[in-house]
Formats: structure tokens, C-alpha cells, sequence
């Protein structure tokens, strides 16, 4: 015992919290990434995905298989964010302000330019890494990571504090 929980108390408790932070975060992900991402998409990119100036290899984002997977790939995505960012939550939290812009860093700067499928990989080991399709969505980005670090830095504050609320 710790504290007075048993350790299953602990373990089902940690278990809740993390899913709890999970369905937030990655409901607060396909929030912003349909909003934002629609946005660019009919402001900006379609010309790019569609259309005479369509770049080879992409699919069309109305088209049945892209309408088939996107949900079920930004629910994974969604979930893997919760994954890497659980542990760090609290962290971001105590940062204020802060913490929305270290998040938003973290999904611009490590997930699209320095990551493993980022755009600096793409410029050393492929033949055509579409620099103009990269900057054409790189606005898109930098609003989206803003504001899904803030919204779910804003909505996990608000949940801790109805937390605390019902527990006094």
C-alpha cells in the first residue's frame, strides 16, 4: 500500500487518468486537424491534390479511400500523441503559457521537420521532396500546433480544477 491505496486502486485510477487524457487529446487532434486542415486545404493546398497542377502520388482527399481512413488514422495518431505526451502533461501544465507553445514546438519542430519522416529526411533521401507541397502546408501546421497545444493545455486546466472541485 501507498498512502493508503491499495495498489490496484492506484493502477485502475492511473489506467482512467491516462484514457481520460487520451480521449481529450485526441479529441482536441481532430478538431483542429479537420478545422485547420479543411481551412488550408480549400484556401491554399487543393491545387496541389487535385486538379491540373495535382502532384503525382498523392490521393485525392474526396476520394472513397481517403474518406475510408482518415478517421481511423487520426483516432491512431490521436492516441499516439496521448501516448508520448501523458507522461509530460503535467510538466506542460506547470509551464503556464508556456506549455501550449513547448507542445506546439514538439509537433512542428520533432513531427514534421526534424522526425524520422520529416522534411529534413525528405530533402536528403528522396528524388523530389516536394519542398513547394511542404511550404504550401506549412502555415497549416504551425496554426494547428498552436492551437492544439493550447486547447488541450486549456481543457486538461480545466479538468484538473473540476478534479480538485469534486474531491473537496
Amino acid at each position: 500500500m501507498h498512502q493508503g491505496v491499495p495498489l490496484m486502486g492506484r493502477t485502475a485510477k492511473s489506467v482512467g487518468s491516462f484514457l481520460g487524457f487520451a480521449v481529450r487529446l485526441t479529441a482536441v487532434h481532430i478538431l483542429t486537424y479537420v478545422v485547420i486542415g479543411g481551412i488550408s486545404y480549400w484556401l491554399i493546398a487543393q491545387r496541389y491534390w487535385t486538379g491540373p497542377e495535382k502532384l503525382p502520388g498523392l490521393n485525392d482527399p474526396s476520394g472513397e479511400f481517403v474518406q475510408r481512413w482518415m478517421l481511423p488514422a487520426q483516432l491512431l495518431r490521436g492516441f499516439i500523441y496521448a501516448v508520448a505526451l501523458y507522461p509530460l502533461r503535467r510538466a506542460l501544465l506547470e509551464m503556464g503559457r508556456w506549455g501550449g507553445l513547448v507542445l506546439a514546438s514538439l509537433m512542428l519542430l520533432v513531427g514534421s521537420i526534424a522526425g524520422i519522416s520529416g522534411f529534413i529526411e525528405a530533402c536528403v533521401y528522396m528524388a523530389d521532396p516536394r519542398v513547394e507541397l511542404f511550404l504550401v502546408h506549412l502555415p497549416e501546421v504551425v496554426v494547428q500546433s498552436l492551437l492544439f497545444g493550447y486547447l488541450i493545455l486549456w481543457w486538461e486546466r480545466r479538468y484538473a480544477l473540476s478534479v480538485r472541485v469534486a474531491a473537496a
